[in-house]
């Protein structure tokens, strides 16, 4: 595993286990979270009012925040707020009426922003803070009509996670607590605005909008969008906003969204928020989806007309059990968002689409995970538990978080058995409800209701930690296996051996995960003649499945294929999701000719791009410049 002893090893354990069960300030309330310059342990934020303006000439979110208090510590004179390139305006604190409060700015951290100081010589239990957005701030995108589907509106909206929020919102930017929140928005009229709150599809959309969300969320689920947006509704609980010509692709697609709800509540408990609603954004959206409570985030890449991609909603769903209902309380815990998430995601996409399709998923999880273990993540990034002092969250690693973390689930599944882990998992949502959670607290609630019950199982406390603590995977890690992809495997072999035709593959009915695993096993170069004729054949360059782009094309880039180089402009053009370009810019960037190609077409679409995207293509090229 990582070259030491089984002495050394287990020494190693123990040491870190006593540190762990020593940090009692993660243990219940969260007193330090590295990402928040907030004083948490002297005063909380419980709920917060927004009075806020969209204007999108100036492309700018203005207003103000009322923020109600709930002291801890009686001694404490000072609120401290997490902000990033925010314009405040005016800081006052209710005191038999709204008076001036004194409030400074401190010194700009290049992660975590600038802290709002804002001094309360008499205590009150209100605060409002009269800010606006500068064009610095990464948490909102502004998008001309032109860039959008239907080219009549213009677009906004937000990204919190994990500390862009504090750059539309001056708050408490840390998963550590949880608040309630109402708004009042107002937007041009004609236009509709969402939040992630009760979002009433009956609202008309005459210029004010207002909105509640009463169950307690992490602030990084605070959400906010506003276009040219419709909705159909699927069932009385869930249904699907899009602008119009999106809209009736995307019914299709996700009508098992009804069915998705029913099956991760027959195995989790019901399904607590009300709502559950999607939101299909333009194409710069950096991510997948975001869970934002009631109103999921998706990008329009997983729309494909084969239902082919839609594990992305049942795992965006399962947030709602695993991360909203149940948060990380900082972002060294992440594993505990993404990680069960992931595991639920595959459960119930096995429930609605069949054991192979959720076989299949988990092949292709572990396949990425060892090859980032490989090339990418440094072993001391390889524990679930990850040490982000110093460095973003963003920053860390997928397959560690998502994969890794899923596969613990699925060790613990085999071990202990389904329905010993599903009752364990219901009790710990149900247990943990609207709180935030350490990785301490959930290895001693397995402890105390799975892994004490099962003693004879041989495994324990000990097995846990490798998973928490040390890199790679632990020896008793059973890899999944999937008979359509060791189906794949055999036609690889016959690629590699053999001047065979394309045709021979008989990949004409192939799912984007049999195209995606093959092409994959080619990577990371192949016979451009060969890839040539595979193109011919199956029309890969011409296929506006972003799943298999992603694989195809960092292939064709760095097989040197030409015949792929419109592909390559096309999807960096018309996609902004992180997952789906970044790869394809680093391939790019590999050559002296490709990093110029890449420099050029990032200038030339990079205004499509949100903010966060194009700080992580700057980085790729950046990177590639050094010598």
């Amino acid at each position: 595993m990582n070259g030491q002893t089984p002495t050394r090893r287990w020494l190693l354990i123990a040491l870190m286990w006593s540190v762990l069960s020593g940090m009692d300030a993660l243990a219940g309330n969260v007193n330090l979270d590295p990402h928040s310059a907030a004083n948490l342990d002297e005063v909380r934020t419980v709920h917060m009012s927004l009075d806020l303006t969209l204007d999108f000439d100036h492309q700018t979110l203005s207003g103000s925040v009322i923020h109600r208090l709930q002291w801890l510590d009686d001694e404490a004179r000072q609120l401290i707020l997490d902000t990033a390139h925010l314009d405040i305006r005016k800081v006052e604190r209710w005191q038999d009426g709204w008076k001036t409060a004194r409030y400074h700015l401190a010194d700009p951290d290049p992660i975590t922003g600038q802290a709002l100081i804002i001094s309360l010589p008499q205590r009150s239990d209100r605060v409002r803070i009269t800010y606006a957005t500068t064009p610095e701030g990464t948490g909102i995108q502004w998008l001309p009509a032109e860039a959008t589907a239907d080219g009549r509106m213009p677009f906004m909206f937000s990204q919190s996670q994990s500390i862009h929020g504090r750059s539309w919102i001056p708050m408490q930017d840390t998963p550590a607590i949880r608040v309630t929140y109402d708004a009042s928005v107002r937007a041009p009229k004609g236009m509709r605005v969402l939040m992630s709150a009760d979002n009433r599809p009956d609202m008309p959309a005459d210029g004010v909008f207002r909105f509640n969300m009463d169950q307690p969320i992490a602030p990084y689920l605070m959400a906010i969008a506003a276009g040219d947006l419709k909705f159909h509704a699927w069932s009385k609980r869930s249904g699907v906003w899009a602008e119009p010509s999106v809209l009736p692709k995307a019914a299709r697609e996700f009508e098992d969204t009804e069915k998705m709800i029913k099956a991760t509540e027959a195995l989790y408990g019901p399904y607590v928020w009300g709502r559950y609603d999607l939101l299909i954004l333009p194409p710069s959206f950096p991510y997948g989806g975001m869970e934002n409570p009631r109103l999921s985030f998706i990008t329009p890449t997983v729309i494909v007309g084969d239902k082919s991609l839609v594990s992305l909603i049942t795992h965006e769903l399962a947030h709602s059990w695993s991360g909203n209902l149940v948060t990380n309380a900082t972002w060294n815990d992440f594993w505990l968002n993404e990680g069960i998430t992931s595991y639920l995601e595959n459960r119930v996409l096995e429930q609605v689409y069949g054991p192979e399709a959720a076989r299949m998923e988990q092949v292709i999880a572990y396949r990425d995970m060892m090859k980032a273990f490989a090339e990418e993540v440094p072993p001391e990034d390889q524990p679930l538990i990850q040490h982000l002092e110093g460095r973003h969250p963003d920053d860390a690693p997928s397959p560690v978080v998502y994969n890794k973390g899923q596969f613990f689930m699925h060790t613990l599944e085999r071990v202990f058995g389904r329905k010993a882990l599903d009752r364990f998992l219901k009790r710990y949502f149900d247990h943990f409800r609207f709180q935030t959670v350490t990785s301490k607290q959930f290895v001693l609630f397995l402890d105390r209701h799975l892994l004490a019950r099962h003693r004879g199982k041989g495994f324990g406390k000990g097995e846990v930690m490798k998973w928490l603590l040390e890199p790679g995977l632990p020896s008793h890690f059973v890899p999944p296996r999937s008979t359509l992809l060791e189906a794949i495997d055999k036609k690889v072999n016959l690629w590699r051996r053999h001047a065979f035709a394309p045709e021979a593959l008989n990949a004409y009915k192939w799912s984007t995960q049999e195209w995606v695993y093959f092409l994959g096993q080619l990577a990371p170069r192949a016979n451009p003649e060969k890839l040539a004729k595979l193109d011919k054949a199956y029309g890969l360059s011409a296929s506006r499945n972003a799943e298999i782009g992603l694989a195809w094309l960092p292939l064709a880039i760095r097989s040197q294929y030409q015949g792929a180089d419109e592909a390559v402009e096309r999807h960096v053009a018309n996609i902004g999701r992180n997952r789906l370009i970044i790869p394809v810019y680093e391939a790019l960037a590999e050559t002296p000719s490709g990093l110029r190609r890449a420099e050029s077409l990032f200038a030339k679409y990079k205004h499509r791009y949100h903010p966060q995207t194009v700080l992580l293509v700057q980085r790729v090229l950046q990177e590639a410049r050094q010598p």
